[in-house]
């Protein structure tokens, strides 16, 4: 009896739960670290430290010419690195910040700033992103700031939306939408929220997916729908 068939006496509940973790730790690699701790995707690649609906969401555009602020410097910097055309991260941990600084390159600018009265306005020291994310200390202040300098077209990613709803106010009453994220993330083991505020549209082009496409873990499908036909 080959195994799809066993499959078939295991309990549906279980067999659920057996593929959904296979899908977060072979698949996502949810639980892979590099030598420095930072979070990687499957094959060993740095991968952004947000929700994974998140990261699949923002995949799909392409940031190659996106200039990044970041409060809070890690496993996403030397993702967004790779992503974009320049990424400035600013690090309160001066710990962390020693780590950091062998990354600081030709698109890498990482700043050392541990007076937290100081912190959020280090953005002020530059001219408008295309996309801020706040994912480190003082996120009111990294809040206000941001908003302020933010391109036409451009996101605001606030990691852990759910533990900063005033954040997430303070922007919606701003004029930005606020998409939110939810799921699993690397490493944690519980599921969080990671929101993308944007103003009207986004101007970074959209990938197509190739045919047949299917998001990590799905199921794919050897021809198109019938009512997916286009006229």
């Amino acid at each position: 009896m080959l195994l799809k068939d066993l499959v078939r006496f295991i309990p549906r509940p279980l067999v659920c739960g057996l593929r959904a973790a296979q899908i977060l730790l072979q698949k996502r690699g949810q639980t892979r670290r590099d030598t420095e701790g930072n979070c990687t995707d499957a094959n060993g690649k740095p991968t952004l430290w947000m929700t994974y609906s998140s990261i699949d969401f923002l995949d799909s555009y392409d940031f190659s010419e996106a200039t990044v602020f970041e409060y809070g410097s890690g496993g996403s910097t030397l993702c967004w690195k790779e992503k974009c055309k320049a990424i400035v991260s600013v690090e309160h941990y001066a710990p962390w910040f020693e780590k950091m600084k062998k990354y600081i390159g030709e698109n890498v600018q990482i700043i050392q700033q541990t007076d937290l009265t100081r912190y959020s306005s280090e953005i002020d020291k530059y001219g408008l992103f295309d996309i801020i994310v706040i994912d480190g200390a003082e996120r009111m202040s990294c809040t206000l700031r941001a908003k302020e300098h933010l391109a036409e077209g451009g996101l605001i990613i606030l990691d852990n939306a759910e533990w900063y709803p005033n954040c997430a106010t303070v922007l919606r009453e701003s004029g930005f939408t606020q998409i939110d994220f939810c799921g699993f993330s690397p490493l944690n083991s519980f599921t969080e929220m990671t929101s993308i505020f944007i103003k009207e549209y986004i101007r970074f082009p959209y990938i197509p997916k190739p045919p047949h496409w299917t998001p990590i873990g799905g199921k794919a499908l050897d021809h198109f729908p019938p009512d997916d036909v286009r006229p």
